[in-house]
């Protein structure tokens, strides 16, 4: 059994360190995800604001293809 000091308070960590490392790993996962998707809704609202948006899918698919050119 292991003990981590975080902020001054022990805790008790009873797993493996494999087990550890992969909760951190899925942690550091969901952390960049959120990162990701806070940037994105953050541009969107930016485009939004910029009239930079539509409110037909064909319209959207024509854009799209614009800007594959």
């Amino acid at each position: 059994m292991d003990w981590i000091t975080e902020q001054g308070v022990d805790a008790n960590v009873s797993c493996s360190e494999e087990d550890f490392e992969h909760r951190v790993a899925e942690e550091r996962e969901e952390t960049t995800f959120e990162a990701r998707l806070s940037d994105a809704i953050g541009r969107g609202v930016v485009d939004i604001e910029a009239g930079r948006f539509t409110t037909s899918v064909d319209d959207a698919f024509q854009r799209a293809d614009e800007l594959r050119k």
